[in-house]
């Protein structure tokens, strides 16, 4: 199962800090407490949104603390392209350990060309090869490849690709769990929708389930 793809159904509320416009609203916002209800894009998502508010309202603080978890959190992936439009928000606000990091930018996208190239050979040596479950794990390395770059159309289409080889419950539970993600945080609410319907009909565990109902 995916180790990073976790879903998070949660709907966000309507525009997050400082909601009654007032520039003093935010000093009572807990962030770290707030964000930790998110996971993987949609944290990071959240993130830069809180940060586009908090600087229309003037709440530069909690803007720039916003800012700073999000170029962590971008720093433990490998999406380099909103990494730069954080880091290029930031600007010098946050001292010279969050500055463009343009060193980290190249070697990043030089390792992830690597690791695609691997990934698509093995899948080309897997699919030769005939056997399912081989082809399928191919097909999940893939996604969360592209799911960590924050391709995450391309990631969709992996896992289009992907639910032939399913052969057990536990594999369609998977992908169905992985397809609500990519459904959340891209808001294609039919995407979601199908998929939790295919996540219940595969039996899922209570837990599961419970993820399911928020979604």
């Amino acid at each position: 199962s995916h180790t990073h793809m976790e879903v998070d159904a949660r709907s966000p509320p309507g525009s997050s800090a400082g909601h009654s416009g007032s520039s003093d609203a935010p000093s009572s916002f807990d962030l770290e407490a707030y964000i930790s209800n998110y996971t993987g894009h949609s944290r990071t998502n959240r993130l830069v949104f809180i940060a586009e508010k908090c600087a229309g309202l003037g709440a530069t603080e909690t803007e720039l603390e916003a800012l700073r978890l999000a170029v962590d959190d971008l720093k433990k992936t490998r999406n380099t392209q909103l990494y730069r439009e954080v880091a290029t928000r930031v600007g010098d606000r946050l001292g010279p350990a969050y500055a463009l990091d343009e060193r980290w930018i190249i070697d990043t996208d030089a390792e992830a060309a690597r690791t695609k190239e691997k990934r698509d050979s093995e899948l080309a040596q897997y699919r030769a090869s005939l056997i399912r479950e081989s082809i399928r794990m191919a097909y999940e390395y893939l996604a969360d490849f592209h799911y960590d770059r924050g391709d995450l159309q391309t990631a969709l289409k992996v896992c289009s690709r992907m639910r032939e080889y399913c052969t057990n419950n536990r594999h369609s539970l998977d992908l169905a769990l992985t397809l609500i993600q990519i459904g959340v945080e891209t808001r294609s609410w039919l995407l979601v929708t199908q998929n939790v319907t295919k996540a219940e009909n595969a039996e899922a565990d209570p837990v599961t389930q419970a993820k399911l109902s928020a979604a």
